[in-house]
């Protein structure tokens, strides 16, 4: 499917509710994340973005992480990873997060994997700065 363009009022609309699921992200809010990504996939799905659903939906399994519903979020991130070519950001974004629930969830073993392919992969993310950055974030 091809994309088809927002308005400009879609898109103003996508920007703050893409605002209000990142702060929601961030403090572990997933019912309001669950509500945001509902109106988001509205906005998106028909217009063909499927790569920015997916970015918003590893916000809202980061919510699911801070809330600590680690099944959930390691459910969720397994099938963005199926879902997204694996040299974008968001497959990387997802695997990082993916890493994250299982430390959460005390799985080790099970997230060993995830950090190794996380701090290994020097593709996705072209600038030396950007990549030290990013791996700073996660770790």
């Amino acid at each position: 499917m091809s994309l088809q363009k927002l308005s400009d009022s879609q898109n103003g609309a996508l920007k703050r509710l893409e605002t209000k699921l990142q702060v929601a992200a961030y403090n572990g809010n997933l019912k309001a994340a669950k509500d945001l990504i509902q109106d988001i996939k509205t906005l998106l799905r028909p217009h063909g973005y499927e790569t920015r659903l997916m970015q918003a939906k590893n916000w809202l399994y980061e919510a699911s992480i801070e809330a600590g519903d680690y099944p959930l979020a390691i459910e969720g991130l397994k099938i963005i990873k199926q879902k997204t070519n694996k040299n974008t950001r968001v497959h990387l974004e997802a695997t990082a997060l993916l890493a994250i629930a299982h430390l959460r969830s005390n799985a080790i073993d099970k997230a060993e994997p995830f950090v190794k392919e996380v701090l290994t992969n020097d593709k996705v993310i072209k600038s030396e700065k950007k990549r030290t950055e990013f791996r700073k974030s996660i770790i």
